[in-house]
């Protein structure tokens, strides 16, 4: 029997099972030929990858995780072009199980994670919200489903899916009144439509929701249809957790309702104050910032907050000139095996780690925060240096034209001929004509 080639992408990542679908594309696990990794590549369909506000929140997504490295956010590894032109994102791959999964078997069960579970998952969390914030990075989309539970082979979490996140040195991608968001966890200004305004206490109020869920099995504003949740979520009265779970500390509640505030100013400022208040409340305790301005907010380390500001800003300005290089049609012949219809496999398929497999990266692009290596031409060759001129004789310089009346054209006419007999002096032509024919008569 024949083996089967493995489908390349960017000529360096094989493409195994898909693990995931959406509306505009697909997750797939995946080998990296170059190091012998494996790989997630998200990617979007031959469709979504002609559509210029995908394509940038692909750019902008991987933009955000360069920008986040260290953090718990997950590691983007490359950005590559498929064959039918869509961007692929390259990233770490993942064990475990998403936190949306882990709260329903709780809930199923009839169970609840312990308090000191909550707070190791929340404390990375929390770290990774303040710097996004800090250097300008709004998520936008916080959710269990999109916070994955590691667990081999260091247990841990990762945040996932930036492609809603709103950068601040880069336009926006959604109108003024438009709502973005997984429903359960949008906060109230992003309800408002206020979404060219809404900073990162719009993600700690998602986080607030997380953590309410994890604590009492149950969301905060559970109801069915969107105009009652959305009613509930910006006018109505903040729920209690401890009626819920009553073994709860009374002083949950008192964190609840700063957390779940409806004015954005009302809730913690940072996902510090966040946390270490969560802490104070599940032991009994008021929490106090330590500080006589009970607003919550922290005053930010400027020069470090400007220094990573100025170099997100920089990245992101080289990143955007990408857009129009994916959003271009390429002139290619279809892949054997296309990523829109590649096999759903129920078990991992095991590739050979090829040591000595070609590897190119014409195809791949890095996008960081200090450099920015670019495309090659199209026909896959790097671009014609042009030779450098033979020496040659200087070439004379043009002469300028200036205004001619007509005595002066005439006489440029005549230049390098004999010189004309001169007729200085004399009457005209005519006139000397009709003395001669008087003289004859």
């Amino acid at each position: 029997m024949q083996q089967q080639v493995p489908w390349l992408a960017a000529e360096r990542y094989e493409v195994g099972p898909v693990v995931g679908r959406g509306g505009y594309g697909m997750v797939c696990r995946g080998l990296d030929r170059k190091t012998g990794q494996q790989v997630a590549l998200k990617m979007l369909s031959p469709e979504a990858g002609r559509d210029p506000d995908l394509v940038e929140r692909m750019l902008r997504e991987q933009q955000a995780l360069v920008a986040l490295s260290g953090t718990c956010a997950v590691t983007a590894i490359d950005l590559c072009r498929l064959e039918s032109g869509a961007p692929c994102l390259v990233m770490e791959w993942l064990d475990g199980c998403d936190l949306e999964q882990q709260l329903t078997e709780w809930e199923e069960a009839k169970r609840k994670g312990s308090h000191a579970q909550l707070l190791q998952t929340l404390k990375p969390l929390t770290e990774t919200l303040e710097r996004a914030h800090q250097i300008g990075i709004v998520h936008r989309d916080l959710k269990p489903a999109n916070i994955f539970v590691v667990r081999n082979p260091t247990p841990g979490v990762r945040l996932l899916d930036f492609g809603l996140s709103r950068i601040k040195s880069a336009a926006p991608l959604t109108e003024v009144g438009m709502v973005m968001g997984s429903p359960s966890y949008i906060a109230p200004e992003t309800w408002r439509g206020h979404s060219a305004t809404l900073d990162g206490r719009a993600d700690l109020y998602a986080l607030g929701v997380i953590a309410f869920r994890w604590l009492t099995g149950a969301l905060p504003f559970d109801e069915l249809d969107l105009i009652g949740k959305m009613t509930a979520v910006t006018s109505g009265v903040r729920p209690s957790a401890v009626a819920l779970s009553p073994g709860l500390p009374a002083t949950v509640d008192a964190w609840v309702s700063r957390a779940l505030a409806i004015e954005p100013a009302d809730r913690f400022q940072t996902g510090r104050d966040f946390y270490d208040a969560l802490t104070a409340a599940l032991r009994g305790e008021l929490w106090s910032n330590g500080s006589a301005d009970t607003s919550g907010v922290r005053p930010v380390a400027a020069p470090a907050a400007n220094e990573r500001k100025s170099a997100l800003a920089t990245a992101w300005g080289r990143a955007a000139s990408l857009l129009k290089r994916f959003t271009n049609p390429r002139e290619r012949p279809a892949p054997s095996s296309p990523a829109a219809t590649a096999p759903v496999a129920s078990t991992p398929v095991v590739s050979e780690v090829i040591d000595d497999a070609p590897v190119s990266d014409r195809q791949s692009i890095w996008l960081d925060s200090t450099e920015l290596e670019d495309l090659v031409s199209e026909s896959g060759q790097p671009p014609p240096v042009e030779a450098p001129l033979a020496p040659t004789e200087a070439k004379p310089k043009p002469k300028r034209h200036a205004k001619v009346t007509a005595p002066a054209k005439a006489k440029a006419k005549t230049k390098g001929k004999a010189k004309p007999k001169s007729h200085a002096g004399k009457k005209p032509r005519a006139v000397r004509k009709k003395a001669r024919q008087k003289r004859k008569t």
